[in-house]
C-alpha cells in the first residue's frame, strides 16, 4: 500500500455487524483510521463530522430492527445520495456494497453518486485494490 495513504479515515456503514468489523479489520490492518455506522442518519452525521476521505455503504439496510428480511429497504442507496447531495460531502468518494449482483443495484448505486459498487463477499485484496485507488 502507498504509505501516503496511512491515517486517512474511512467511515464505514453496514447493518450486519460482522461485516462491519471484517472491513474495519482490513482496513485497519492497512493502516487507515476507520470510524463505523450502523444506521443510516448516524451515516450521514459522521460523513459530516468525521472527516472521511472515503466511506463505504451498504446498499441493503433496514431502516428498523424489527423489520423482517423481506421488507428491508435501499437505505444506503439513500445515504449515498444524501452524502453526494451536500456540497460539504459530495466530493467524498463512495463505494456501496451489495449480497446482490444485480444489474439493477449497480445503476442505482450509479445514478445515486457511487463511484464504485462490490459484490459481498469479497476478499481483502479486491477492497484494498478499490480503496487505494480511490484515495490515490
Amino acid at each position: 500500500m502507498d504509505e501516503r495513504l496511512k491515517g486517512k479515515r474511512i467511515l464505514v456503514f453496514d447493518d450486519e455487524p460482522h461485516v462491519r468489523h471484517g472491513v474495519r479489520l482490513v482496513l485497519e490492518m492497512a493502516g487507515f483510521d476507520v470510524v463505523t455506522a450502523e444506521a443510516g442518519e448516524q451515516a450521514i452525521d459522521l460523513s459530516q463530522t468525521a472527516n472521511p476521505e472515503l466511506i463505504i455503504l451498504d446498499i441493503i439496510s433496514p431502516h428498523k430492527e424489527d423489520e423482517l428480511p423481506a421488507r428491508r429497504s435501499e437505505e444506503g442507496i439513500d445515504v449515498c445520495r444524501a452524502i453526494k447531495g451536500n456540497p460539504i460531502t459530495r466530493d467524498i468518494p463512495v463505494i456501496m456494497l451489495s449480497v446482490k449482483g444485480e444489474v439493477q443495484d449497480r445503476e442505482k448505486a450509479e445514478k445515486a453518486g457511487a463511484d464504485d459498487y462490490m459484490t459481498k463477499p469479497f476478499n481483502s485484496s479486491e477492497l484494498m485494490e478499490r480503496v487505494e485507488r480511490l484515495l490515490a
